[in-house]
């Protein structure tokens, strides 16, 4: 059985949305939710809010206790902040589901490294200053869904960092989405690394997997990070899905010797004329620039993105 691409499972909640069908959102996702059990908790605060939404407080305590039973959490900006979740606000009940995600948020942050440092295997430390690879993850996930991207660059003698977002969503959900939050957290990190390491500040590449790809080309070509250049893998997020941010953004920041490289698999890549005009935009800019595109694979890892990693780091080193 063919199943429906989740980003079109996701379209159709949102246009039941627009029309206001809140219990039809609800049994969509009782129906066919368990095809996706990665996004089991977004789907979850998704019904979560629905119910809410339509003042089935009961409901949505329910599906609360749900996830807190499988001992899953939504984040406390969420729980408080969602326009979905108002009419839970001073509810004592809600205000306990809040307090025990809470727990189990600190639960599994205290178990994850703010961030992890390959290096070749079995190699001492080098006297010699090491090119630094800094390795953002995707969005709604964690470093160790990215580390087989960043391998290929420790195994070709960078020092790689691979940072953990502080910005969390839900369980297992990280994100790069404040530009100032995300600035500071890496700068903290390339400060750790340079007290135990000694670092080429010459050589310094930010890459990024999906929206973390987003923000690694953003953040540096914005004027928020001295890099040499930056690596987008399957980038995706809005500001790749609107090339002309990118025009906007570099007629105020005008970067320089810098260079970019996106990577994409041809296969599952809604993005691939977004991002051809980037490129060009790029280019007419001064910020050398060009497109990989890998035929026959799509956005999840692939063996084939490991030598394109190294042809991007050659290209920007050039």
């Amino acid at each position: 059985m063919n199943i429906t691409p989740f980003f079109e499972f996701e379209n159709r909640i949102r246009e039941l949305l627009a029309e206001n069908k809140l219990l039809q959102i609800i049994n969509l996702i009782e129906d066919e939710g368990d095809r996706y059990p990665d996004q089991r908790v977004y789907l979850a605060y998704w019904k979560i809010g629905m119910a809410a939404r339509d003042n089935n407080i009961d409901l949505s305590l329910q599906f609360l206790d749900d996830l807190i039973e499988e001992g899953y959490w939504i984040s406390q900006f969420l729980l408080r902040t969602s326009p979905s979740f108002e009419n839970l606000q001073g509810e004592i009940e809600f205000d306990e589901r809040v307090q025990a995600m809470a727990i189990l948020q600190r639960r599994e942050v205290a178990q994850l490294l703010p961030l992890l440092a390959l290096r070749q295997e079995g190699k001492p430390v080098s006297e010699q200053p090491y090119p630094l690879l800094l390795g953002l993850h995707k969005n709604r996930g964690t470093q160790l869904d990215s580390i087989m991207y960043w391998q290929p660059a420790a195994e070709a003698g960078w020092l790689v960092g691979v940072p953990q977002s502080g910005q969390a969503l839900w369980s297992g959900a990280y994100v790069w989405e404040d530009l100032g939050q995300t600035q500071q957290e890496l700068s903290d990190h390339v400060r750790g690394l340079a007290q135990k390491y000694p670092i080429d500040a010459r050589r310094v590449i930010l890459a990024g997997h999906e929206q973390g790809g987003e923000m690694a080309a953003w953040l540096p070509l914005s004027g928020g990070m001295d890099v040499r250049g930056f690596i987008a893998i399957a980038p995706t997020g809005s500001h790749i899905a609107n090339p002309d941010r990118w025009f906007h953004m570099l007629q105020a920041s005008e970067p320089s010797g810098m260079r970019g490289v996106f990577i994409t698999g041809e296969d599952d890549s809604p993005y691939l004329p977004e991002l051809k005009r980037l490129v060009d935009i790029l280019n007419a800019f001064d910020v050398p620039s060009l497109l990989d595109v890998l035929p026959g694979v799509g956005s999840t890892f692939h063996p084939d993105y490991r030598e394109a990693l190294l042809r991007a780091i050659d290209y920007i080193l050039t």
